[in-house]
């Protein structure tokens, strides 16, 4: 390097030095105050941010992109094995969370032609989406069940294998944030079966 770009360069390097050091202090502060603010006015995300892999930021988004899950719950569902209305249970508000993020595949069909592959429908809220994916990547790293089914998707086709085992893992763990949130408790992970 000539020797008048090298004080150049050094400065350069300094300066960005300090700036990536000023930016991780601000983002260890605004992890503070999220974690205070969901101590004090949201303290059901405590029991999502229990769960090893995700953290503040994570948990907090998807409680909020959620919301409150009693909107979920309103109204019947038509029960087509007894033939009339009933409330809805947990499996119906996982379902509508699900849907709601737009982790659902719908069917393409023309008369009696039904299409093999299905898209992901990305309608919803494209904000929970990411964050169930981004949990989802996480869940597979630290936790063995997720682990197992992110595996198993994963060897069960030749196309877009990560992408597609991915959104399947986020779409499993809507069931779990879903249940931890209604039955406002800690996350207790499985215990290993001997």
């Amino acid at each position: 390097m000539p020797a008048e770009l090298q004080t150049a360069v050094q400065t350069l390097l300094c300066l960005t030095l300090d700036h990536i050091a000023f930016l991780e202090k601000q983002a260890v502060q605004v992890e503070h105050c999220l974690t205070q603010e969901m101590e004090t006015a949201h303290p059901e995300v405590s029991h999502l941010i229990n769960i090893k892999g995700l953290g503040v930021v994570l948990a907090a988004g998807i409680a909020a992109e959620i919301g409150d899950l009693q909107r979920f719950f309103a109204g019947q569902k038509w029960d087509k094995r007894r033939r009339r209305f009933r409330d809805k249970n947990l499996r119906d508000v996982e379902d509508a969370v699900a849907k709601y993020a737009g982790l659902w595949w719908p069917r393409h069909s023309s008369g009696d032609f039904e299409g093999d592959e299905r898209r992901l429908s990305k309608q919803g809220n494209h904000f929970l989406r990411y964050y169930l994916v981004e949990a989802a990547d996480k869940l597979r790293q630290y936790q063995p069940e997720y682990q197992t089914f992110y595996e198993r998707k994963y060897r069960e086709t030749k196309k877009h294998q990560h992408k597609r085992a991915l959104v399947l893992t986020a779409r499993k763990s809507v069931g779990l944030f879903v249940g931890l949130l209604h039955r406002n408790e800690p996350y207790r992970p499985q215990e290993a079966e001997c």
